[in-house]
């Protein structure tokens, strides 16, 4: 099954993406709306190696699984994922673009232990799959992030993670890192697209249909308040930030709706969960142990 994950409905009835950390605030402001997006979306992969018959050594490559942001919390600072992304029997890691003090970019790689990762504790039950979201707390300088603040923000703080009022057609943008788009880029970027919000539910409205490891097809309901958008969705954007107001170009007006954890391709819908699940999943995570950039 290719990442996003593929599903098939059955419907019964931006020029800030966040704050830098400290004196990188202004920096970061003077920079782009997508420079900034390339520092606070990352890509989440891991290593492969192969040998071929009678090959010498073995070829390494890098496979992608999904998407995923950073967020600021109380707790510290974590990469916010799609649960799906974590869940593989094998560690991951990213390369993120980091400014120094001095206003260079190095590129630092994150390693992401498969037991370090937090899952959403809602595991689904006989007719609902598991919430699918999932974080990870992480110690690392020089990025971009959304910000969540519990209870009232700092003078110069938003929080992008409060709840929204938005309502189909809103316009939604998705940044993401896909998988394989039929073209080779010199390096990883994420790519942003827009679309809308195309349906609401507050309860347990769309059926996803699956294919397990074992051959089985399985169909549940997606988790309470997940939504549709008609948007462009590839395999490997699982876990994207869905951002409402980034029409405004605006930091006090930009939230973000949710995460994105699944599409259809035929149909060019894809799903994604509310922003009160990643706040659930960050309160869980915010006593985790950290991950530190490697050396």
């Amino acid at each position: 099954m290719r990442r996003a994950r593929l599903f098939v409905l059955a419907l019964l009835a931006a020029a800030t993406v966040a704050r830098a950390e400290g004196g990188e605030q202004e920096e970061a402001e003077k920079e782009s709306f997508y420079t900034q997006a390339t520092r606070a979306v990352i890509r989440l992969a891991h290593y492969e190696e192969r040998r071929a018959e009678g090959q010498a050594t073995a070829t390494q490559r890098v496979v992608p699984d999904g998407t995923g942001f950073f967020v600021k919390a109380p707790g510290g600072l974590f990469v916010v994922t799609a649960r799906h992304v974590v869940e593989s029997p094998y560690d991951l890691h990213a390369r993120v673009p980091t400014r120094t003090p001095a206003g260079t970019i190095v590129v630092r790689e994150l390693r992401f232990p498969r037991t370090r990762r937090r899952l959403h504790r809602d595991l689904g039950i006989t007719t609902t799959w598991p919430v699918d979201v999932a974080a990870i707390k992480v110690a690392v300088d020089g990025i971009v992030h959304f910000t969540h603040c519990t209870d009232d923000c700092g003078r110069d703080e938003h929080d992008h993670l409060e709840d929204v009022q938005a309502e189909p057609p809103d316009a939604i943008m998705v940044f993401a890192f896909p998988a394989d788009i039929g073209l080779e880029l010199k390096e990883s970027r994420p790519m942003g697209r827009q679309g809308i919000l195309a349906l609401l539910a507050d309860d347990e409205f769309i059926k996803i249909t699956q294919q397990l490891p074992d051959g089985s097809i399985v169909s549940k309901y997606a988790a309470r308040g997940a939504f549709l958008m008609d948007v462009k969705v590839f395999g490997g954007n699982s876990g994207s930030p869905i951002i409402v107001g980034a029409e405004h170009l605006s930091r006090n007006k930009l939230h973000l709706l949710g995460l994105v954890i699944g599409t259809n391709d035929t149909q060019s819908f894809a799903i994604g969960l509310p922003v009160a699940r990643i706040r659930e999943v960050l309160d869980l995570a915010k006593d985790d142990a950290t991950v530190i950039p490697a050396e």
